[in-house]
């Protein structure tokens, strides 16, 4: 997870999960509507990390804190980094830490409700999260807010919107700022709590047109809020990853899409495409079956762009935006690579089954053997110290094994000719009461096509 400089972003979708952890296997602990405005602290592989939106839950296990009925307070009572509250489950489906730093014996947490278990006893206590507080939502379903969101919002007074940089670590102090910076919006009063809205299923990415900036310079306005940190209204230029796309390096020649797609160089080498046509391009991409998209091609096309960038600042930013589309168009590509090679398996284990029921059909139309396996000569049997006959072995995954059968020579059948092969004969069959084993004298002997060696 890399830490980048606190700014805001809007909610574009209908509804979209907050999760405990940046990716979507990670179960949700809250939902957020189209227009919420959340505070950003760090990015993950096109994951935002967000202060919990007021009145978030937070799960204390009930061996980690005490609750003060009184009080309506949670008391710990050792110390903890707490749990990320699921609210579809109970304590032993709320198993993610929380926070980063322990919170200490006696801190107290506003009990919101208390969780128990299937016997009815008393297992943890939902509690409102305190500062600190972090979960994660896909970049996909937010944008930057604006000056005018943020002021709106926050109630700042536009006089304190200011065009700065923002303070690096080697500026000054920076210990009171980072605590400032990191410092998340105070947990409502009791009676103002919003219950949690359930975690919906969050809507496609692809149904949000693509966001661009207003203001593509380096220098961003950052909002001024009451405590007196500087907060950007987006990441900075060089802050990577970017949920927006970063203004074309160069200036394309107004044309029809298609015109500009079939544009040449002089030496016959197709131009790159500018990072807008691209990036509509991989929502169209994104949005096609899995088993269609064209990821390999898109890819090609990003690194043909990547290539002809500037060595500037604009074009390290660039490129490692672009790289990080390219790994996100990898990882899909590396899914399809592997659901094709699953689907080929299924077929080459259908047509196997084919041959296996071809092969079962032509038996079946085939006469009743009196039995099957393969015909070799008998070394006791030999017809100098014992009367002649051969055995019948019985053919198990390709191995021969024991004896089966002996099949007396006949004079309407060629028995010698067949011997090493995988035989069917049909013939009279008696059990020799010595040697507890048929005695077959045949009538047909049919080679089955398999020779045994």
């Amino acid at each position: 997870m890399s830490d980048v400089e606190p700014y805001y972003v809007i909610v574009t979708g209908e509804r979209a999960n907050i999760r405990c952890g940046a990716g979507s296997v990670w179960y949700a602990v809250t939902s957020v509507s189209d227009g919420d405005m959340l505070k950003v602290d760090g990015h993950e592989m096109g994951w935002l990390r967000v202060h919990y939106p007021p009145g978030t839950r937070a799960l204390v296990r009930v061996d980690a804190g005490r609750l003060d009925e009184a009080r309506g307070m949670v008391v710990l009572t050792r110390r903890s980094t707490l749990f990320a509250n699921n609210p579809l489950g109970g304590v032993s489906e709320s198993w993610r830490a929380l926070l980063s730093e322990e919170m200490r014996p006696g801190d107290e947490l506003q009990h919101v409700e208390t969780v128990r278990d299937h016997e009815g006893k008393p297992a943890g206590f939902r509690v409102i999260a305190p500062p600190g507080a972090r979960g994660f939502i896909n970049e996909n379903f937010v944008r930057p807010a604006t000056e005018e969101e943020i002021r709106e919002r926050l109630g700042v007074p536009e006089a304190h919107v200011e065009e700065v940089v923002a303070p690096t670590a080697d500026e000054g102090d920076t210990g009171a700022a980072a605590d400032a910076a990191d410092a998340p919006d105070p947990a409502p009063a009791p009676a103002e709590v919003a219950p949690v809205p359930e975690p919906r299923p969050e809507p496609r990415p692809e149904t949000r047109p693509e966001t661009r900036p207003a203001d593509p310079t380096p220098t961003q306005p950052r909002v001024r809020e009451a405590e007196g940190d500087l907060i950007e209204v987006r990441p900075r230029q060089e802050d990577t990853p970017r949920i927006v796309t970063p203004e074309p390096v160069r200036a394309a020649p107004e044309r029809a899409a298609p015109e500009r797609e079939t544009e040449r160089a002089a030496d016959g080498v197709a131009r790159p495409a500018t990072l807008e046509q691209l990036n509509a391009a991989y929502q169209e991409v994104m949005r096609a079956p899995l088993d269609e998209a064209e990821f390999s091609t898109l890819i090609a096309e990003y690194g043909r762009l990547r290539g002809s960038l500037p060595e500037d600042e604009i074009g390290a930013r660039t490129r490692s935006y672009i790289d990080l589309r390219v790994e996100v168009l990898s990882i899909r590509r590396e899914l399809q690579d592997a659901l094709r090679q699953m689907d080929e398996t299924e077929r080459s284990a259908d047509r196997g089954a084919d041959r296996v029921r071809a092969l079962a059909s032509d038996l079946d139309a085939r006469p009743r053997y009196t039995v099957v396996g393969r015909l070799s000569a008998s070394t006791v049997y030999d017809g100098e110290r014992l009367p002649l006959m051969y055995r019948v072995q019985s053919v198990d995954g390709g191995r021969v094994g024991r004896t089966i059968a002996y099949v007396v020579p006949s004079s309407e059948v060629d028995l010698r000719g067949r011997l090493g092969m995988l035989v069917g004969i049909v013939g009279d069959e008696r059990v020799d009461a010595a040697l507890q084993m048929p005695i077959i004298r045949p009538r047909r002997v049919d080679a089955l096509g398999v020779e045994q060696r």
